[in-house]
Order: C-alpha cells, then structure tokens, then sequence
C-alpha cells in the first residue's frame, strides 16, 4: 500500500512497491519503494531532490524511495484512495522499459494494472538478449512477436 513519503503546499510523494530482482533488487517483501508525486499547479521540482530528501529523512536505508517520477495526477479508486496497483503498473513497465533501451531493444511494453502481467512487444531476433535480463526479475511476463 502506498504511504506518504511528505506532503507540503506544492504536492504530496507516495511511496508505491517495485517487484524489481537482479542488481538492485530488495530481497525482502515488500520490493523497491518509488515515490509519486503530483505537482500543485504553478509548482516545479526536480525528482532527484525530492528523492534525496526523502532518503535523508527514512528511519533506514531500505526505507528510501530509490526513484521519485512526477505524474499528472494519482490514480485512484471509485472511494477518492491511492489506487496502488496502476502504481506498481507504472513502476514495472519504467523498469522494463529502462532495460530494453540498455538492450537497444524497442517495442511496446504493456503492464496489466490487476495482475502486473507484464508484455513485451518487439523484434524475435531481440527475445534471447530480452529473456536473459528480464528472467532476473520476479514479475511474471511474456513475448508478443511483432
């Protein structure tokens, strides 16, 4: 569940989980925390610096968002709550994202926000070198050949 990280006049930083395995991942539950935020109108800030700030302020090191991204506005549910899992929707598909441009790899990469099944659309030839990094990961995804 997403919790709030701060808050102030200019926007609010939630904390959503990543699922993320391999190099950076956080073997415990919970996975890898990421903030959102949404900006006041007329607000302006750089995500690194919240990100900073928020990891300066953390009890522990493992409490600290390891990414901040602005989005326009929070997801939410029918009762006005933090819908959570187009949250960690959002924060999969970053990560994938992020290693198919390492791979110099395109294509489209869809995240169902209900179950986090993860779909990657791209060339056959890239499959093995895409299978090879995103094995590392505990998300549940599959190849869709264009």
């Amino acid at each position: 569940m997403p919790t709030a990280l701060f808050s102030n006049d200019r926007g609010t930083v939630l904390g959503g989980e990543g699922d993320e395995q391999g190099e950076h991942h956080h073997e415990e539950p919970g996975g890898v925390l990421i903030g959102y935020i949404t900006l006041h109108s007329g607000s302006d800030v750089d995500p690194a610096v919240l990100r900073d700030w928020a990891s300066a302020r953390v009890p522990q090191p493992a409490a600290a968002p390891k990414d901040v991204h602005l989005i326009p506005e929070m997801p939410l549910t029918a009762v006005g709550k933090v819908y959570a899992p187009a949250l960690r929707a959002d924060a999969t598909r970053r990560v994938v994202r992020t290693e198919l441009d390492a791979l110099g790899v395109t294509g489209d990469v869809r995240v169902d926000d209900t179950t986090l099944h993860t779909t990657v659309r791209a060339e056959r030839e890239a499959r093995p070198r895409v299978a090879a990094v995103l094995d590392r990961y505990a998300i549940d995804w599959s190849w869709d050949t264009c």
